[in-house]
């Protein structure tokens, strides 16, 4: 997600988040730990886009954070597996000296990965309010970060003639991989509060549309994807009240586009 001076949007959800994530934690002895801590994004700059979004969509469909927080933190133990896995297939061929493989080899970078992994299932699975609900949000959480898992390992295969594709073919890339995860977060905290299969659905189709905005690359052209963001939010939402804070993430979107 690119960055812009402007302030992070919603402040009191990434709060919320940072909070519930501090208590998640491996052994402090382990070398996984070890590596975890060193690939963590310092505070300031981590805007945790997707989980916000998690509570953002749970509190506009109505429900409390309690059951929603749980899901937002996985979302972001997700987040960070996924990019440690990206740095560890780049690394070799770029000979990167700073990655992990360097300093620890290549297994233990690999366990760290995993066990990121295994720390967002166990997230998922824990401080359940709604059993039935969170179920179903584990269901598609995980089928969207294997979509995004196989989006990278066709990326990865296709190699340099992915890249010469154009537009057409980074747009096919983020929808696989990116946007999945982005769209999954918003249909998430809808369907932890119990929301509708139409505004589910909606709630999915902005969280798209938002993470293909963050990745236009140029301004207008974001703001063009954000304002159908809002549309589709516009449609599905219950009560306009939240309606502001989305507006609010889309602004700081499309500025740092």
């Amino acid at each position: 997600m690119p960055q812009t001076s402007a302030p992070l949007p919603l402040g009191e959800h990434r709060a919320r988040v940072l909070e519930y994530l501090r208590s998640i934690a491996l052994p402090q002895r382990s070398v996984a730990a070890a590596i975890i801590d060193e690939r963590r994004p310092p505070v300031e700059r981590r805007l945790l886009l997707r989980p916000i979004l998690v509570l953002w969509a749970a509190a506009a469909c109505g429900a409390g954070r309690r059951d929603a927080t749980p899901v937002a933190a996985a979302f972001d133990l997700f987040d960070r597996f996924m990019l440690l896995h990206d740095e560890l297939v780049e690394a070799p061929a770029q000979g990167r000296t700073g990655s992990p493989v360097a300093r620890w080899g290549l297994g233990q970078s690999l366990n760290a990965g995993d066990a990121l992994y295994a720390l967002a299932l166990r997230a998922l699975a824990q401080d359940v309010v709604e059993p039935e609900r969170r179920l179903r949000v584990a269901g598609l959480v995980t089928r969207a970060v294997l979509e995004a898992i196989e989006g990278r390992a066709s990326d990865t295969q296709a190699g340099a003639a992915a890249r010469k594709n154009g537009l057409f073919g980074r747009v096919r890339s983020q929808r696989r991989r990116s946007a999945a995860l982005t769209a999954a977060a918003m249909e998430a905290g809808a369907a932890i509060a119990g929301a509708p299969a139409g505004v589910c659905r909606e709630f999915r189709r902005a969280g798209a549309l938002l993470d293909l905005a963050a990745a236009a690359g140029d301004r207008a052209l974001a703001a063009r994807v954000g304002a159908r963001a809002l549309a589709a939010v516009a449609r599905g939402m219950p009560d306009g009240s939240a309606m502001p804070e989305f507006e609010e993430v889309v602004r700081y979107v499309v500025a740092a586009a």
